[in-house]
């Protein structure tokens, strides 16, 4: 087993896709993720579905996705998600899209303790 790593806390705008790149191949374990405040109270004031899509590639090759809910069924997402990331798989970058019902809504959100092994 490899040990562990974590990188802490980001608030991300996504006018782009933004994404975490790694130097070798790794495998992701988890990441915590939330509604960053401008958009928990845009969605608050102007109800849309809203989700963030975690994407992993080895090289230029899609090796999964998850996606994460930050507002659906009538409910807008308060506090900090865990998201297990293991269907990823072992990855070179994982990117991060926003997908809304609302093009007009604010594209950011917060990750932290992004957490994978080596």
């Amino acid at each position: 087993h490899y040990p562990l790593r974590r990188q802490r806390q980001m608030c991300i705008e996504t006018a782009f896709n933004p994404a975490v790149e790694f130097s070798t191949p790794v495998s992701p374990v988890s990441v915590r993720v939330a509604n960053n405040t401008w958009t928990y109270l845009y969605l608050k004031g102007d109800y849309s579905d809203y989700s963030v899509s975690i994407i992993g590639f080895d090289g230029e090759t899609q090796t999964g996705k998850v996606d994460v809910p930050l507002a659906a069924n009538n409910k807008i997402v308060a506090d900090w998600n865990t998201v297990g990331l293991d269907k990823l798989g072992v990855v070179t970058k994982i990117i991060f899209s926003v997908e809304c019902s609302d093009e007009r809504a604010p594209t950011y959100f917060c990750i932290d303790d992004l957490v994978y092994s080596e």
